[in-house]
């Protein structure tokens, strides 16, 4: 079901919602799912592939991801919906990264706009 329809994985029990592998393929199916993936929000390769398939993904990653420089320019460079004005990475990254000239011109040129 979770390949089908990666939201399923809501109404699965705690037990499988546990299981690291299941999670990846309901990321895969709609990253989404990744925003209430609780302490796997942690986790590097499950956040990436989330933020791979849209940027706001970014904002239900860990703290400590959100502000790894790589992991936000990765989110800059990835697909968005169509109804974003700005940089979901820049409004949710840590004033560290607000202040790198390099990440902020980035997302300057991928969006024209940043918050």
């Amino acid at each position: 079901a979770v390949k089908q329809n990666g939201e399923a994985l809501n109404c699965a029990s705690n037990r499988c919602r546990e299981n690291r592998d299941l999670l990846l393929q309901a990321i895969h199916v709609n990253w989404e799912v990744f925003g209430y993936s609780g302490e796997f929000r942690r986790d590097k390769e499950l956040a990436e592939e989330a933020v791979k398939q849209n940027r706001r993904a970014y904002r239900f990653a860990s703290g400590n991801l959100r502000a790894d420089r790589d992991f936000a320019l990765l989110a800059i460079r990835s697909p968005r919906c169509d109804h974003e004005t700005d940089s979901q990475v820049l409004r949710f990254a840590p004033d560290s990264l607000k202040a790198d000239r390099d990440l902020v011109l980035a997302a300057v040129a991928r969006d024209g706009l940043a918050p």
